[in-house]
């Protein structure tokens, strides 16, 4: 009984560590990134927030990470083909808390198209999740430990007294 109730402590205290470590009292910022992938056929530059510049090259990704306290943010985004630097877009991406958005950049040669789809949440967070995998291969070891590693207890059934009585080569 008190394996169970230690387990159940465990099991819960890993999935929600909240409860295991408290928090400072401080403001409760969440973090949230964005993702900038290039799938144009040349090289495009792109700019995150107003930050520096950035060239990607076909297929390459830039990544940004933010911090702030609402549950979501709008970031705006900027590129244009390095070819052709008349060829341009902006737009403005919401970056949700606690998940990763990508904004795709797409061009058909004459115009440059940035499209951010909002996350898609997850059912269940990244901790959770391996902690329900350790537990599955964890809790039937210990299951059998907890059967296996005891010490046998031999009982006399009826019958059995005739085991224990000397062999007749051993009365001489």
């Amino acid at each position: 009984m008190r394996t169970t109730l230690l387990t159940v402590l465990v099991f819960g205290l890993m999935t929600a560590p909240a409860l295991a470590i408290t928090k400072g009292g401080g403001p409760n910022y969440k973090y949230g990134f964005l993702s900038v992938i290039n799938q144009c056929d040349g090289a495009v530059v792109v700019t995150v927030d107003d930050g520096d510049p950035v060239t990607l090259e076909p297929g390459q990704a830039t990544n940004a990470s933010f911090r702030f306290k609402s549950s979501q943010i709008s970031v705006p985004i900027s590129a244009y083909l390095t070819a052709t630097p008349s060829v341009s877009a902006n737009d403005t991406c919401k970056v949700y808390g606690g998940s990763n958005t990508v904004a795709t950049i797409t061009s058909d040669g004459s115009t440059l198209t940035i499209t951010c789809p909002k996350p898609s949440t997850a059912a269940i967070t990244r901790e959770s999740g391996v902690m329900l995998a350790s537990a599955g291969g964890l809790i039937p070891l210990l299951w059998l430990a907890a059967f296996l590693g005891r010490p046998t207890r031999r009982r006399l059934l009826a019958g059995d007294d005739q085991l224990a009585a000397p062999l007749p080569s051993d009365r001489n």
